[in-house]
């Protein structure tokens, strides 16, 4: 009995001490001297598979460094931490040609390991220009960056940051990345505040976009109780010339009252 608990207590300690060298390889990540850094991403990649929860997605982010040597050593610890995302990552940020296909394999991984790849994706949302040191050809937009939206909105669902992220699309100039924004938000598991993100689809209700305005009027329906300020402008929705936007206008007055 007592090499039992021994044995379980000594485990223990064993986790939390893996779990501490692991808050202070990521800290280390956001070191100012590149040696900091590059020795982070060698202990990390000792631990391997170990350390994808917790530091997957940094040791991605560590991809974009603007220190080659710092990009080197995070390719090849993701690659012993997840092989798998490791070569979609790498394909995101240096091969144009294939990046739909990279994108489409991220989504099938599913959330638990497509996490690990959020901050490539982000990248390529936000800053296009500047993805990859290594790659001087620009990343697609228009249809690819409306996929990336959607498959962020399965992956991530449950990042606290992205509902600042879908609503910034929500506002894009791009009606294929607008339109994926708003599809998404509703699965967006940390809003705050409902309220702006409600106002912002009652005037994507007014838009001359037929399409735009069912989008809008589907999102705010899939809010519920949340939406309740919106009842006013789902009201005249429901007289919209276009006839599935007066349908999902209807419905989602009664998924509104339902709730």
């Amino acid at each position: 009995m007592l090499v039992v608990i021994f044995a379980v207590a000594s485990a223990i300690a064993q986790t939390e001490a893996t779990n501490a060298q692991l808050k202070q390889y990521i800290a280390d990540l956001h070191s100012n001297v590149t040696a900091k850094r590059v020795t982070a991403l060698k202990s990390l990649a000792e631990l391997g598979p170990a350390a994808r929860d917790e530091a997957g997605a940094r040791v991605a982010q560590a991809m974009m460094d603007p220190d080659k040597s710092v990009r080197l050593a995070a390719q090849d610890a993701l690659e012993k931490i997840d092989p798998v995302i490791a070569k979609e990552c790498l394909t995101l940020l240096v091969d144009h040609s294939h990046q739909q296909p990279a994108l489409a394999a991220i989504k099938a991984s599913g959330p638990e390991q497509g996490k690990v790849a959020v901050p490539i994706l982000l990248a390529l949302m936000n800053k296009p220009d500047a993805v990859s040191p290594r790659s001087r050809k620009t990343p697609s937009s228009g249809p690819f960056r409306a996929e990336i939206v959607e498959v962020l909105a399965l992956i991530a669902s449950d990042d606290p940051k992205m509902a600042s992220h879908f609503y910034q699309w929500m506002l894009s100039s791009d009606r294929r990345v607008q339109a994926a924004a708003i599809s998404g938000m509703p699965h967006i598991q940390h809003i705050d505040n409902y309220g702006p993100v409600v106002m912002r689809l009652c005037q994507l209700l007014r838009t001359n976009d037929p399409n735009i305005r069912y989008l809008a009027a589907r999102a705010i329906g899939d809010f519920g109780s949340h939406a309740s300020s919106a009842e006013k402008t789902l009201r005249l929705a429901t007289s919209d010339p276009d006839k599935r936007v007066r349908e999902e206008a209807t419905a989602a007055l009664e998924k509104i009252k339902a709730n």
